[in-house]
């Protein structure tokens, strides 16, 4: 046996040819990868790119030179310095790997350590001051709205408490004063004392002392007078005791303190009156006069006193009155903006309190409250402790009120220290009156009307607090003793709620979470900064003791032999190997599958078969060259082209038919926009499907199944691919044509497929791509190129696959064969697959409903999606005209602009409906009106700098619903004529909007402010666009007035409506009666009642409603291009505009407008005549609509030539003298950036292409027209005329 030739001395050869301990260990420390050096394959050290493992342990089996039996060979390949072998590695070598190993593991883990126990304090030390700021936050809301409302029931208790003194003092002194009465004159006299013959000695003293120890402001009394003979009675002792007047104003004029008016007298009342004047005799009771009054204002125009209570407060006194109760009364000053009753009132109030008070007194302008005390009978007998203490024996009835009024801010003012800021107050009753204050330290701030307290405080019960009045006040809350009436709990009990607000969290949530979270942090890396240096320190020392073990292992093996060396190195045997043998050699394969994390196990044989594993390895072992041979062979695998070959495979090209000609008159983004909706919809169908996708090529859409994943039913999937993009592009033309515009929902697929082998691979590169070649590409681009919009074409391979898989009922043949390069003529073959019921795939379009069609049932589906797109493209303007306007308002408010510096065209009134009917109704005709320079809003910079979002502005439903309406009574309006219609005004609208979106959207639009506030880029955008871009507005009426500008059309041109004696030539003078009768009726019809928020939003003010008919007029009047002597006018406008010296004396800004002015005139022009400089296929459709509304002109007796003798030629004529030539304005004028170079090259472009072809097209026109007459039968061949 081989066994019995190796001797000790024989080993280290053998193991020294192996090399295996070394590459094992060399794989791991140096570059983790299995092929290294000349053992590798490409760059990347990648030999298997397909990821074979198998391949892998293979090559690496043969690049390390085990299994030669010779022994030359062995020591040929065990390592000179020409040997392709590396050398073996030391076992004190794989030792040090080992614990290298070990150490950075245990480096790892304490790195891991560290970060995570940073982040986990770090994040303990946040939320624990967090949350201690949010404990601080609850803890100081409950103890402020505990003050709050102690505060507030001990004010209101103690004012309660000294009008309860009052009134017993009255009653006592009353009662002294009848039994002094009785004991000298007797009982007639003393019943004249008694209630409401009660005079009250030394009132002003008393009332300017109880005002002075309450919170009270106005103090009055109001005795109970029973109708009939008692109000005779009182009315003529209420004049023979007035003597209290006098008193209280000596009183008054005396306190220095009182900062109100000062009256000399009042003016008596001979009897007990209301609102509306004295009451009449025959009046019912009770009445509440007022007799008592402090202090005392000046009212000289009417009666002071004898004002009947009971008229304004009947509920509140008849509850007072049945129940003996404290009624805290409405609340004044909370008028209804909306109402102007209420607001009268309180102006009113405010009036009387600022004459009583003083203007310089807080709160006069704020809510106050009337409070009613009632005035018991004999109180002074028993404390009234329950409402029903009026019902028992002692008959305590009311005999008249003691009314206070008190500002709700005097309440509330001086409850809180200095740094409590925040708490809200909300105060409210069950009639649904409240209003909110919020308390800043001992300030209280009036927030308005109503519950205006955060919301989020609400979930919270810790910061929302809520109590009655009446509760707080009976419960000794406040710690203060109340001992008289109760207050009322039936009729609009008041309730007081506390809040928490954001400025009260504020002072409480401070930055000490993140300064922690910051601190702790910093310590973590204080600590990770410590280690590393540890670290590298003990490295450093490991690479010192390591040195020296090298020097030993060098000493030892001078003096061992190798194999000895080696088991004195070696490292000890794992657990779960300590049956092994330590001498055991595995073979090549078996460790290099070990390395992989492959044949763990079955590298674990016994010592017995370590015979076998050796026998095995000489089978594979080969020469150094042949080594090198075939690391050469896979290194150029490795770098091979990625390429292959699928057999069985369904190639689709989709080319969007019509596509060439809708681009060529849409912006960029809406061209984007399409592509977007259309690829991204079918990539999500590839998805569902199974389907790759190749690539798309502008307008081409490019698929295939069979790669990279084969699969038997490609065609299948392939076909329904095919119809479902198809289906998909219906649906999705429909929705977008509402924002696209016109013409989109005619656009369609045409749809080819072929099945066949492909050869599919990345063509690498700069930029790499993944590409199809072959016969089968060539042939479904065929398929393509020669089929139908909207059909699917297949080629003979793929219709057999389809008749194979039992498809051929999806199957129907094609008339004619096509021919195919390379293959003549084939027949082909088109495809309609079945779609189930209810399918995902079923198309939607049916489910569009239009809101309208009850009202327009006559427009049909196609005009109801222009008309959505037209709302779509005003809505945007008017929310432009609404954020420029916010804009202004909010500089205007903040005191930046003011209305003499409006930026705006001059404003007047509020827009009126008188203003607006008077609005363009004057005796002259709209051709009158035209304005030769409109007069266009200045450049303001801080305008520009502080502009509003329009995209944030969201309109009122109303007016959304109004703009629909307009837009379909438009619609509406417009005659079925196959030129002059509501399609071509859309047309019109989207070149107007495709010419706008060219000024006011250059590449340089940003807005920038310099340090002497001025923003020079936007004021040079607003001097080369004639100030067009600073004014929504006008671009708005540029847009409505090329949707109105065709309105009620004839069909025939004007000089045709005169020649018939048209009403509208009387009318209109002779001049431009379409244009202006247009004009009239889409201007009455904005003026009707139904659109009055849709004009408001418009045009604010008549200025605006000015500015906006002068360039409506303007614009459709421009769009008379027949007359000559407008046009001639026009041009003499345009010179005086444009050419130097003809606008001498005049001021920069006319000048400006000027231009904008003629500007905008030819901005309508171009675009109604914009399909003559748009793509060839877009004039010919408008070309051929004119001529047949001519032509069907002509037919019925209304023009006097036929337009086929002189179209020809007439276009020719309209492209030179016309066309062309405003072309080169719209490029002169310099505003339209590279739209107007786009125009005038179409327009050459379509000169010429007429030139060469125009004869035919009119011959095809004359012929198509001649033909469908001949097929109509005579009725409807007499609808033509």
């Amino acid at each position: 046996m081989s066994t019995n030739k190796i001797g000790l001395h024989d080993t280290a050869p053998l193991e020294s040819s192996l090399g295996l301990p070394r590459v094992s260990v060399e794989f791991q420390d140096e570059d983790h990868s299995l092929f290294n050096g000349q053992t590798g394959g490409g760059e990347d050290g990648n030999v298997n790119k397909n990821g074979d493992d198998d391949g892998s342990s293979l090559s690496s089996f043969h690049s390390s030179g085990l299994g030669s039996s010779n022994p030359d060979s062995n020591s040929s390949s065990g390592g000179g310095p020409g040997s392709g072998s590396r050398k073996k590695k030391s076992p004190q070598d794989m030792i040090a790997a080992e614990e290298h190993k070990a150490v950075n593991r245990a480096r790892a883990f304490m790195v891991i350590f560290l970060v995570s126990g940073a982040g986990l304090m770090a994040q303990a030390a946040y939320f624990f001051v967090h949350f201690g700021e949010i404990n601080s936050f609850h803890d100081a809301y409950g103890d402020q709205s505990k003050t709050v409302q102690s505060a507030m029931t001990y004010e209101l208790s103690s004012t309660l408490a000294v009008i309860d003194s009052f009134m017993n003092a009255i009653q006592s002194d009353n009662e002294a004063a009848i039994a002094a009465a009785a004991t000298t004159t007797g009982s007639s006299s003393s019943e004249q004392m008694d209630w409401p013959f009660v005079e009250i000695p030394d009132f002003g003293v008393r009332a300017a002392k109880i005002l002075s120890l309450s919170r009270a402001s106005v103090l009055t009394v109001y005795p109970k007078v029973e109708a009939g003979q008692q109000r005779v009675e009182w009315e003529t002792w209420a004049r023979e005791h007035d003597n209290w007047i006098g008193e209280s104003l000596e009183v008054q004029r005396n306190d220095p303190t009182y900062a109100g008016r000062q009256a000399s007298s009042w003016t008596p009342s001979n009897s007990i009156f209301n609102f509306q004047g004295p009451l009449p005799r025959e009046a019912p009771g009770p009445h509440y006069p007022m007799f008592y009054a402090s202090p005392i204002a000046p009212i000289p125009s009417r009666e002071v006193y004898n004002f009947d209570l009971y008229d304004d407060s009947a509920k509140e006194l008849q509850q007072m009155h049945d129940n003996g109760v404290v009624i805290l009364g409405r609340t004044r000053n909370l008028a209804d903006p909306n109402d102007p009753v209420q607001m009268q009132e309180q102006e009113a109030t405010i009036g009387w309190m600022t004459d009583l008070l003083g203007p310089d007194v807080q709160g006069i302008t704020e809510p106050m409250i009337t409070i009613n005390y009632p005035i018991i009978q004999k109180s002074n007998e028993r404390v009234i402790a329950s409402p029903n203490a009026l019902n028992d024996g002692y008959q305590h009835s009311v005999v008249g009120t003691i009314t206070v009024t008190l500002l709700w801010q005097e309440l509330l003012q001086d409850l809180l220290s200095p740094g409590s800021n925040g708490i809200v107050v909300v105060i409210g009753n069950e009639c649904g009156t409240a209003f909110t204050y919020q308390l800043n330290g001992p300030i209280a701030t009036f927030l308005g009307r109503g519950d205006l307290h955060d919301q989020e405080y609400d979930e919270n019960d810790d910061l929302n607090t809520a109590a009655y009045l009446h509760d707080l006040i009976q419960n000794g809350t406040s710690g203060a003793t109340y001992t008289g009436a109760p207050l009322d709990t039936e009729l609009c009990p008041y309730w007081v709620k506390t809040y928490a607000s954001d400025e009260m969290r504020e002072d409480y949530e401070t930055i000490m979470p993140l300064l922690f979270l910051s601190l702790t942090i910093l310590i973590f890396l204080f600590a990770f900064c410590v280690f590393k240096i540890y670290d590298w320190v003990s490295e450093r020392r490991t690479k010192k003791i390591m040195r020296v073990a090298a020097q030993s292992s060098a000493v030892v093996a001078s003096l061992f032999p190798k194999v000895v060396r080696d088991r004195l190195f070696a490292p000890p045997p794992k657990k779960a190997d300590t049956k092994r043998d330590s001498i055991f050699v595995e073979n090549a394969k078996m460790r290099v599958q070990k390395f992989l994390g492959e044949g763990t196990t079955r590298g674990a044989s016994s010592r017995h078969g370590r015979n076998h594993d050796l026998s095995d390895g000489n089978e594979d072992s080969m020469s150094t060259g042949d080594r090198q041979q075939q690391n050469e062979a896979q290194a150029a695998v490795a770098n091979a082209p990625i390429a292959e070959l699928f057999t069985d495979t369904t190639v689709m090209f989709a080319d969007i038919a019509g596509f060439t000609a809708w681009s060529s008159v849409r912006e960029p983004a809406q061209v984007f926009i399409l592509l977007e909706s259309l690829y991204g919809a079918y990539d999500k169908i590839a998805k569902r499907r199974g389907v790759f996708k190749v690539e798309t090529i502008g307008d081409c859409y490019m698929a295939v199944t069979g790669l990279p994943e084969p699969r038997r039913d490609h065609a299948l999937a392939m076909c329904k691919f095919a119809r479902d993009i198809r289906d998909k592009t219906t649906e999705l033309t429909l929705k977008l044509a509402r924002t696209l515009g016109p013409d989109t929902d005619d656009l369609a697929l045409r749809i080819g497929l072929n099945s066949g082998a492909v050869t599919a691979g990345v063509l690498r590169g700069e930029k790499s791509r993944f590409q199809l070649f072959g016969d089968t590409v060539n042939t479904a681009s065929r398929m393509e190129s020669t089929g139908v919009v909207n059909k699917i074409h297949v080629s003979p391979s793929t219709a057999e696959l389809l008749k194979k898989a039992g498809k051929s009922h999806w199957l129907s043949r094609r008339e004619d064969a096509i021919e195919a390069k390379g293959k003549g003529l084939i027949q082909t073959f088109w495809v309609e697959p079945h779609t189930r019921v209810g399918g995902s795939n079923a198309s939607t379009a049916s489910s569009f409903s239009d809101e309208l069609e009850d009202d327009f049932e006559q427009l049909d589906e196609k005009t109801m999606r222009l008309v959505d797109w037209n709302v779509e493209i005003m809505a945007k303007l008017i929310r432009q005209i609404v954020a420029r306007r916010e804009a202004w308002d909010s500089l205007t408010r903040r005191g930046i602009l003011s209305r003499r510096h409006s930026v705006l065209p001059p404003h007047g009134a509020s827009l009126s409906k008188d203003s607006v009917g008077s609005m363009g109704s004057s005796q002259g005709t709209v051709l009158e009106e035209v304005q030769e320079v409109v007069e266009l809003p200045e450049f303001d910079p801080r305008l520009a700098q502080n502009r509003i979002d329009p995209s944030t502005i969201q309109l009122d439903e109303m007016v959304m619903t109004q703009l629909k309406e307009f837009v379909s009574i438009i619609a509406v309006m417009y005659r079925a004529n196959p030129f002059h219609c509501f399609e071509h005004a859309s047309h019109v609208t989207m070149s107007v909007t495709k010419l706008l979106s060219r000024i006011v959207a250059p590449t340089d639009d940003i807005i920038q402010t310099t340090q002497d506030g001025k923003a020079p880029l936007a004021s040079t955008l607003h001097d080369h666009t004639y100030g067009i871009t600073s004014d929504p507005l006008t671009q708005f009426a540029c847009v409505f007035s090329a949707l109105i500008h065709d309105v009620d059309h004839q069909g025939v041109p004007n000089a045709q409506l005169i020649k018939e004696g048209s009403p509208l030539d009387a009318i209109y003078k002779g001049k431009s009666l379409a244009e202006q009768n247009s004009v009239d009726l889409s201007w009455k019809l904005l003026m009707e009642d139904q659109f009055e928020e849709l004009r408001n939003i418009i045009c604010h003010t008549p200025g605006e409603m000015t500015h906006f008919r002068h360039l409506v007029v303007n614009s459709v009047m421009a769009t008379d291009i027949m007359d000559k002597d407008l046009k001639t006018l026009r041009n003499q406008r345009w010179d005086k505009a444009f050419s130097e010296g003809s606008r001498l004396g005049e001021t920069s800004q006319v000048n400006t407008n000027r231009k904008a002015t003629i500007v905008i005139e030819h901005l309508i022009q171009a675009s109604d005549v914009s399909h003559t400089m748009q793509h060839w296929h877009i004039y010919r459709k408008w070309n051929e609509k004119l001529f047949h509304e001519l032509y069907l002109a002509y037919k019925a007796g209304r023009a006097e030539k036929n337009p086929a003798d002189f179209w020809y030629k007439g276009e020719m004529g309209f492209f030179d003298f016309y066309i062309i030539p405003l072309a080169k304005k719209l490029s002169d004028c310099g505003v339209f950036g590279v739209s107007s170079d786009e125009y005038l090259s179409y327009a050459m472009k379509n000169r010429e292409e007429w030139e060469n072809r125009g004869q035919e097209v009119v011959s095809s026109m004359i012929k198509k027209f001649e033909e469908t007459e001949e097929k109509l039968p005579g009725d409807e061949s007499d609808l033509l005329s």
